[in-house]
């Protein structure tokens, strides 16, 4: 298909070596009560370490199901 990454590489268009990527630093972590703070005013995240970190594994366990989930559909 002329979507995966082999057609770019075979016809070309991705040369060696790779460019290099500069992403910028992630933002501070941000956790908020939308029930008792709907405005966003106090941020909970320095307050609930343990919180943020369950909710980062959590997320970051989602995007490997999806990523895994996306490259088993992509070959088929």
């Amino acid at each position: 298909s002329m979507y995966q990454p082999e057609h770019f590489i075979e016809n070309g268009i991705i040369t060696d070596p790779a460019p290099e990527v500069n992403l910028p630093a992630p933002p501070p972590v941000e956790l908020y009560n939308l029930k008792n703070d709907p405005l966003e005013q106090t941020n909970l995240a320095i307050q609930s370490p343990q919180r943020v970190q369950s909710m980062e594994r959590d997320l970051l366990a989602w995007f490997e199901d999806v990523c895994a989930d996306f490259k088993k559909t992509s070959r088929e």
